[in-house]
């Protein structure tokens, strides 16, 4: 059996982030098969178990410090492979890559970001400036510059994100893992087809349990993630703006903190939003027991777990489309509903029609339920040990 080390920024733990509830499912899940697994880890957020394990040295992560420590630790555990999870950290890919050729260990990267996340911020962009301009020729005017701008950009930025992603050092990576197949094609056009074959795709996954609808169903529209640009609450709560009069026994919840939420409360005051609470950073099921629809307008996202907890418990999702793994999570008029990027007016009449019609509303919680058990974890984990078996 395998004894395998598991490398992030923040402790995995439930209810911290996606990338630290991923690690630490997966983490008790191979626990349960027989392996044995240690997390390491930057930053601690919480209690620490005897298999979580804190690099000495925070600051200076690749330090001579932390690499003494680390290749003491994969000798002394016998350590088959590392796996970083949420390998965007320069420094943290440069620890374990020192570790790799300091050592026998099999290293395996998992990406849990979206690769074309530059040009989709673009998108944000011009958005925000179009609507920041006054008049409506000018409007115009900006729409049509910022348009063609936007293929000049995107056609740098698919350059720049090449070259950021061709600086991995691939010869020393055993296994590089994304979250959808779409991501993955993207991978294997940009790395030297001697790597193709060390691309794979593993979902996020979820634990499914049978006594998830023992809490009533209240008019509720949930709103659940860090409150940060890339999110846009805005756009949700322009949305509500325009329909809370038609719907006055309807809620707007807000469950979830960050950066952005003076201003967002700022907004929500301005547009005089009626119905609407920001309840700020909680354990979500409660709310998705008793939740009807979840709502997520981000401009872009890896893999959002949100959607997938949200329909386990039967409440339904609307996003925008605006993200490659979209469709693997909700197939649309299926499950829920996709809107095209972005949408004002199709995202508000996709919101009205399931918030009018219980049972349309109903069906697609129903088949939520069929579509997500394919994101299970007892399903998930078998890809992953299939992976290590084979390393």
């Amino acid at each position: 059996m395998k004894n395998i080390c598991i490398v992030n920024v923040l402790q995995p733990a439930l209810g911290i982030g996606g990338i630290e509830t991923v690690s630490h499912l997966i983490k008790n899940k191979l626990k349960e098969k027989g392996f044995n697994v240690w997390s390491l880890f930057i930053t601690s957020k919480t209690i620490k178990e005897e298999t979580d394990i804190q690099f000495p040295e925070t600051k200076e992560i690749d330090s001579p410090k932390n690499v003494c420590f680390f290749t003491d630790f994969v000798k002394r555990q016998n350590i088959d492979i590392v796996l970083l999870n949420g390998g965007w950290h320069k420094d943290l890919q440069e620890l374990c890559f020192k570790i790799k050729k300091a050592t026998n260990i099999k290293l395996v990267i998992a990406s849990h970001s979206n690769p074309s996340v530059r040009i989709k911020e673009y998108d944000d962009y011009k958005e925000i400036y179009i609507h920041k301009t006054k008049n409506q020729i000018g409007k115009l005017f900006a729409s049509i510059y910022l348009n063609v701008k936007k293929v000049w950009y995107t056609y740098k930025n698919k350059k720049i994100t090449e070259q950021i992603y061709q600086k991995y050092d691939i010869d020393n990576i055993d296994a590089f893992i994304t979250l959808s197949q779409e991501y993955t094609k993207f991978f294997q056009s940009i790395f030297p087809s001697r790597f193709s074959n060390k691309i794979h795709t593993i979902a996020n996954p979820i634990i499914i349990e049978n006594n998830t609808h023992t809490v009533k169903k209240e008019n509720i529209v949930l709103f659940v993630g860090r409150l940060t640009l890339q999110k846009r609450l805005d756009r949700l709560l322009y949305i509500w703006h325009k329909l809370q009069n038609k719907f006055p026994t309807w809620k707007l919840l807000i469950v979830g903190d960050g950066e952005h939420s003076l201003e967002y409360k700022d907004y929500a005051k301005k547009l005089q939003l009626a119905n609407i609470d920001f309840v700020g950073q909680q354990q979500s099921d409660v709310f998705f027991k008793k939740s009807k629809i979840i709502c997520m307008t981000s401009s872009h996202e890896g893999l959002p777990m949100v959607l997938l907890e949200a329909q386990k418990f039967g409440c339904v999702p609307i996003a925008y489309n605006s993200f490659e793994s979209a469709k693997d999570i909700v197939k649309n008029k299926y499950n829920g509903l996709l809107i095209e990027p972005f949408k004002i007016k199709e995202y508000k009449k996709a919101l009205i029609s399931l918030m009018s019609n219980e049972d349309l509303r109903k069906q697609y919680a129903l088949n939520g339920e069929t579509h997500i058990t394919k994101f299970d974890i007892n399903e998930i984990i078998k890809e992953w040990i299939s992976l290590f078996d084979n390393l």
